[in-house]
């Protein structure tokens, strides 16, 4: 009985998953949420992620660090300028500049590494390679939130983001309309 229930749920939660991570690069180990991220921003710029560059511009057992990231980035001719901001100029700048990703740390665990490029009432829509897509409660976010954002100037409205985040709402309106989740 107990294992028709589970393989029941397992072949019901692929679909969910599916949709949880598309449009992102979900990470596969406990300290590979920068690369993931990085694989993402590429992906929706159109630009083939190239082997052996995490290699060259980090330290093996070391973490990654922004100055990382944008060595990383460099090597795609992607300018990536680090920043530490409050709210308001974060919220002000995503609410000017939707579909334009910011890579952003978080403090929890030893610190991790997602993608915003939207807000909405439900919330800062967060590209989490650990998470999915989702959209994170300002309070909670801001908790989160170490302050530390990295900023891209050549990438605004990608339209691949933008797609996610326009699934990502639907979704969140869903859940809504049968009561998962409050507005």
């Amino acid at each position: 009985m107990w294992l028709v229930l589970a393989l029941t749920l397992l072949a019901h939660s692929a679909p969910w998953l599916e949709l949880t991570y598309s449009g992102i690069t979900p990470q596969l180990y406990e300290w590979d949420c920068a690369p993931a991220c990085a694989d993402t921003l590429l992906s929706w710029s159109q630009i083939p992620v190239q082997d052996g560059i995490w290699e060259e511009v980090t330290e093996p057992g070391k973490p990654i660090s922004f100055r990382h990231l944008q060595h990383y980035f460099a090597a795609y001719s992607l300018e990536a300028a680090g920043y530490r901001l409050d709210w308001d100029a974060f919220s002000s700048f995503l609410e000017g500049n939707r579909g334009t990703p910011l890579l952003v740390h978080f403090t929890e665990g030893k610190g991790h590494f997602a993608l915003v490029w939207d807000l909405a009432p439900e919330g800062v829509l967060t590209g989490d390679p650990a998470h999915g897509v989702q959209f994170i409660p300002e309070r909670h976010f801001r908790y989160l939130w170490s302050g530390a954002v990295l900023h891209f100037p050549d990438l605004h409205r990608l339209s691949d983001a933008l797609a996610v985040s326009d699934a990502a709402r639907g979704r969140a309106q869903l859940l809504q309309a049968v009561g998962m989740i409050r507005p």
